[in-house]
């Protein structure tokens, strides 16, 4: 159990007749499954609602989810080396194609897994982000589940599930294909828990609420739904992290968050100390040596995370690697950004972004001149005067209208 105080573990314990919500995480990275959790779970106390993790990655549980005192489980993940799947995946099945759904007997494993950890935890409602096999294991398990994040892991109920992009090289045989293998695998397994079998792909992800904290633009499914979804927005994230500390420096300021691991992350940072602008950085893990490199009056280097709420609404620009949770969120309060994608979700939530207008996409072979450019226009070029007019014409992705909406539909289905 992750225990904040004494006090906080006598809330719980009084209430063990309470509701029980059991949230889910099982694929991905990132901080941004746990933060999109988080107000989420605070709300759901503030009723009396018992609220408990199964968490992909328990490396920042403690400084995320510590002060909530919830009780905080391993998700049963894969972790043998990926399969020969398509690489890059270019649908939903093929991303499963790398997870266990290749093979009856090991999916049986997983699912089993699974099931055995939900019964004991007794839920009354499920929630999932990016959790398909949990998904799958808890069909048919009579427990009321909702899917929460953004339309990456929602799809459509089509088949095949669409491709990510609408690329003329990728054919419907592809989708097909691939498709029926995960379904014959899906099917297979069964009878190993008792299962019921899927007719389409889709099915798995049946729940009594979707709800995609996302923007419409920002939805790459969204011409394929059956039905117009109503979309949420993004989540406040103000609940962890440090405050902003501005240098006394420039006439803007820029904040960036970024992995040391990507080709332009120092070449960007060392374009922007060119700049008459104040830059707050994340980098995790970065050196302390390279740090010492650029000019401290220019540029502060943070070795925790920002409180995302107050970062943006202070800051004129972000920089960042285009994960969900960040870009909805920084788009929605009408700030530009310039985005560095480190993956399939990123790349095509970036490209969707820069047809928005709102955006600019670093590629990894820019020239400083480039790298120059977009700096220019993020500080009040076109896309900062399209980010600008995004938030005045949205009003409803202000906080705390989508995170009030959710926790009422979540109590009704209590």
């Amino acid at each position: 159990m992750l225990v904040a105080n004494e006090s906080r573990v006598t809330c719980v314990s009084q209430n063990a007749n309470a509701p029980h919500v059991v949230c889910i995480w099982e694929l991905g990275d990132n901080l941004g499954h746990l933060t999109q959790y988080l107000p989420i779970a605070k709300a759901l106390q503030q009723q009396g609602i018992k609220v408990s993790f199964i968490l992909r990655d328990l490396s920042k549980a403690e400084s995320i989810l510590g002060t909530l005192g919830c009780d905080v489980y391993q998700a049963p993940v894969w972790l043998l080396p990926m399969r020969k799947a398509p690489s890059p995946p270019v649908s939903y099945a093929e991303i499963l194609l790398n997870y266990g759904y290749h093979n009856p007997d090991e999916l049986a494993g997983l699912v089993k897994a699974w099931r055995a950890q939900i019964e004991l935890l007794k839920p009354s409602l499920l929630m999932f982000d990016y959790a398909p096999t949990a998904q799958l294991a808890t069909l048919g398990m009579g427990i009321p589940r909702t899917t929460i994040g953004g339309a990456f892991f929602i799809p459509p109920e089509k088949s095949p599930i669409p491709a990510f992009q609408q690329n003329h090289q990728i054919s419907q045989t592809r989708l097909v294909d691939n498709e029926q293998k995960v379904l014959h695998v899906i099917n297979q397994s069964a009878h190993y828990w008792g299962g019921k079998k899927l007719n389409v792909l889709y099915e798995l992800f049946q729940a009594d609420e979707h709800f995609l904290c996302t923007l419409p633009e920002l939805d790459y499914y969204h011409a394929w739904r059956v039905l117009e979804p109503y979309y949420y927005g993004p989540l406040g994230q103000d609940l962890i992290g440090v405050k902003p500390q501005w240098l006394d420096y420039g006439e803007k300021r820029g904040f960036v968050y970024l992995r040391k691991n990507h080709p332009m992350t120092l070449p960007l940072l060392v374009t922007l100390q060119e700049y008459p602008v104040s830059i707050l950085a994340y980098v995790p893990d970065i050196d302390e040596a390279v740090v010492k490199k650029f000019d401290a009056t220019k540029i502060r280097f943070s070795k925790r995370p920002f409180q995302m709420d107050t970062m943006v609404g202070q800051c004129d620009f972000s920089i960042y690697h285009a994960g969900h949770g960040t870009l909805s969120y920084v788009t929605a309060k009408g700030k530009p950004s310039i985005l560095l994608p480190q993956q399939v979700e990123q790349g095509i939530l970036a490209s969707l972004a820069k047809k928005m207008g709102v955006a600019k996409v670093v590629e990894p072979y820019f020239t400083k001149i480039q790298l120059k450019d977009l700096l220019t226009e993020a500080m009040g070029g076109e896309i900062f005067r399209k980010a600008s007019e995004y938030e005045k014409q949205h009003p409803q992705f202000q906080p705390p209208n989508p995170l009030q909406i959710i926790i009422g539909r979540v109590v009704k289905l209590l």
